[in-house]
């Protein structure tokens, strides 16, 4: 039995003339267009419980109740109709754990989940201001509800010569989804402007699995070692009016990593790593993607366990692979390009230092 309690930190928005153009033409930089304040708070109360129904296998249990709270105005340039939500919810669970043997495990999950949304989600557009400074920035909170799942997992782990694996698949059947798209792209006078809204219904599914292996080792404790995780993606509406079974945007269907680490008996180690995530759509129409991309890596190191202490340098992107990180998701760009990739990083070096005491 546990409980959890969450109360944000009174909050508020300026915003301000950056460059005065459009509907701003006239005023100093820095004049005040709109002010908005956000509060909130999440209680969670829960109940974990796990029985061994036989030596083989386990049954875990539980159930949290969840009280949110969440409230936010406009303040400036008038006063408009404050927005307050008061709500409890509930999120049950079990989940199965069965061991074949002392090397193999089963296991599955059901629950169930809920994730308000944000404070600053409930003041987006529409609606907005229609004249005056603050046209376009919206005018007062959107009524939105929480996202909430039902989500089903069954999967193995264990070691064998090939090493110790993870494998799960899952899917997750969503109702509110909370997306959030770009209604206006930045400017040099303004900040981009998104808008959060409940989706239909949507469903995420996919594969999660993951290898560590040791490739080669010696008496005198030289080894190589291999590191592997993929995971597969499959998430999209379920019969929606406008996008149908259209892909969600912003999520790359495929995404790998991978390590080969030599690591030598005095602490020191090598690592080369690859990173690659292939081709995802932009908009929820799915007229545009963004291009798969690889990156390698690499990281030298030492580590003394005796003293308790570690260093390492990290090269990031070698070869400076020219990539999108992340995008702004759009309605519809009618497979033209548009402003909305956030550029990845280039070739970087990094380095630690940790101390244990």
């Amino acid at each position: 039995v546990g409980f959890l309690g969450t109360t944000h930190l009174n909050g508020y928005q300026h915003t301000l003339v950056r460059i005065p153009t459009g509907v701003t033409a006239g005023l100093p930089v820095g004049t005040l267009i709109r002010r908005a304040n956000y509060d909130g708070s999440d209680h969670v109360i829960h109940i974990d419980n796990r029985t061994e129904a036989t030596p083989d296998l386990t049954v875990s249990t539980g159930l949290s109740l969840i009280h949110v709270v969440r409230s936010t105005d406009v303040s400036f340039p008038e006063v408009n109709r404050p927005y307050k939500r008061d709500d409890w919810d509930y999120a049950p669970r079990i989940g199965l754990l069965y061991n074949v043997n002392e090397n193999v495990s089963l296991f599955g999950n059901i629950g169930r989940s809920v994730e308000p949304p944000n404070d600053w989600a409930l003041l987006t557009t529409p609606p907005a201001f229609t004249s005056g400074p603050a046209t376009g920035l919206a005018m007062q909170a959107l009524d939105l509800k929480d996202q909430t799942a039902v989500s089903y997992e069954i999967g193995t782990r264990g070691r064998a010569r090939i090493g110790e694996w993870t494998l799960s698949l899952y899917r997750a059947e969503v109702k509110n989804e909370l997306l959030s798209v770009e209604v206006q792209a930045a400017t040099p006078s303004s900040a981009a402007i998104t808008a959060e809204s409940n989706a239909s219904p949507t469903v995420h599914q996919g594969v999660e699995a993951g290898l560590t292996s040791i490739l080669w080792e010696s008496p005198g404790g030289h080894r190589f070692l291999s590191r592997q995780s993929y995971t597969f993606n499959d998430f999209f509406f379920k019969d929606d009016t406008a996008f149908g079974d259209n892909q969600l945007p912003g999520v790359p269907r495929h995404f790998y990593q991978g390590a080969v680490t030599y690591e030598h008996p005095s602490g020191f180690y090598a690592t080369v790593s690859v990173d690659h995530a292939s081709k995802y759509y932009v908009d929820y129409a799915n007229t545009v993607e963004v291009k798969p991309y690889t990156l390698l890596g690499a990281t030298v190191g030492f580590e003394s366990l005796k003293q308790g202490w570690k260093v390492f340098v990290d090269f990031r992107n070698i070869t400076d692979e020219h990539y999108v990180s992340s995008v702004n998701t759009f309605y519809n760009d009618k497979g033209t390009d548009q402003r909305r990739y956030n550029p990845g990083d280039g070739f970087g070096v990094a380095g630690g230092l940790t101390v244990s005491f």
